[in-house]
């Protein structure tokens, strides 16, 4: 969780996001992808 926190903190284009998408995805994501723009990108397609 504080892992989580720390990722998605202040990013005001990622939040909606990562609201919609489900836990074990965004857990994916956070792990896989260095860039925000990259997590965008794949927020987007879940």
């Amino acid at each position: 969780m504080k892992q989580f926190y720390e990722t998605y903190k202040g990013k005001e284009k990622l939040s909606p996001l990562v609201a919609e998408s489900p836990w074990t995805n965004n857990l994916l994501i956070m792990t896989a992808c260095k860039t925000d723009e990259a997590k965008e990108i794949y927020l987007l397609q879940c």
